[in-house]
């Protein structure tokens, strides 16, 4: 528990800035390791597909996501990872953020994958 205690703690501080450092991150919420980014973007465009892309961009880099209908990519990670895998996966994020920030969304309107949330 502690461990998971301390992971939760290090996302929130890695995670703190990015509300004011990428115009589209809304919001950034955590609970212990629950994280979750959620998007918006300009008029025009929906805000999921900034979230695809996101996801698309993490994916690219190997790190997998959570990221359905909704306009927020979602992390779930082990709850004893090491602080510098989390770190990594928490550093792909960001540049995948920086990434579609700089250059708008690549994802539309495909239906949602399965992320790992969807029953079969």
């Amino acid at each position: 528990m502690a461990s998971a205690r301390e992971l939760g703690e290090v996302a929130a501080r890695r995670m703190s800035a990015w509300e004011q450092k990428y115009p589209i991150v809304g919001q950034v919420r955590g609970l212990g390791l629950l994280l979750g980014v959620s998007f918006k973007i300009g008029e025009g465009e929906q805000d999921c597909y900034c979230a695809r892309s996101v996801r698309d961009e993490m994916l690219k880099s190997g790190v997998w996501a959570i990221c359905d209908r909704e306009p927020q990519v979602r992390l779930y990670p082990a709850l004893n990872m090491e602080k510098s895998v989390l770190l990594e996966g928490l550093e792909v994020m960001e540049a995948a953020i920086d990434t579609v920030s700089r250059k708008g969304t690549t994802v539309g309107d495909y239906p949602a994958l399965p992320s790992g949330n969807v029953g079969f």
